[in-house]
């Protein structure tokens, strides 16, 4: 049976756990989104401390919870602390992670301009794994991108062939501002505007075919 200190207990420590989930990019990015939606939502320290003193038609609930100030050393399990009101968790998303990567690196250098010949190797290895997770951030935002502007522009990978584009070539000219206003190709299409490109294309394979 559960007793009133074990289920404050669970409760606290399970708002912390999200804040842990939510700040380590080990963790997948789709349950740290997750951590981030829930703990917007879940009982946080206050929230355990009112219900340990509330009573609710007609009972107690506080022969239910403990008031947090009687869950004696719940916060050494807690590194990041407890899920307090003031705390607040932003969804995190790929760019978001590949700037967080990229301030810690400037830190690291920052903070250890003493180091050895052994010490830097380690940086610079731990520096290349991050850009070799934004590169791959990075292909699969490319292909998602060059997917969608062919299933929604009829006839743009016709106009591709005869341009004989390879893959990169095609990302690249997509992501260039060829139109007014700066507009990139990608943007237009993404805004309905296919046609146009599709004219633009076809433009440049008569041009090429003179």
């Amino acid at each position: 049976m559960t007793i009133p200190l074990e289920r404050s207990l669970a409760v606290l420590w399970a708002g912390a756990f999200l804040i842990e989930v939510h700040g380590d990019r080990r963790v997948p990015l789709e349950h740290r989104r997750s951590a981030a939606h829930i703990a917007r939502h879940f009982p946080t320290v206050g929230d355990v401390g009112q219900m340990s003193r509330l009573s609710l038609g007609g009972k107690d609930l506080g022969e239910m919870f403990e008031h947090p100030k009687a869950c004696s050393g719940w916060l050494d399990n807690c590194p990041k602390g407890g899920l307090t009101d003031m705390t607040r968790l932003r969804v995190p998303t790929e760019d978001s992670d590949i700037r967080a990567q990229e301030r810690a690196g400037h830190r690291e250098l920052d903070e250890n301009e003493n180091l050895g010949p052994e010490d830097f190797a380690v940086l610079l290895e731990e520096a290349m794994a991050a850009l070799r997770n934004a590169q791959a951030l990075w292909d699969v935002r490319a292909e998602r991108l060059f997917t969608l502007c062919l299933s929604l522009v009829d006839g743009l990978g016709d106009c591709i062939d005869v341009l004989d584009w390879g893959y990169w070539d095609t990302i690249h000219w997509l992501q260039q501002p060829h139109f007014s206003d700066g507009q990139t190709a990608a943007q237009l299409v993404l805004a309905g505007q296919g046609s146009t490109v599709l004219e633009h294309l076809r433009g440049l394979a008569k041009l090429q075919a003179s």
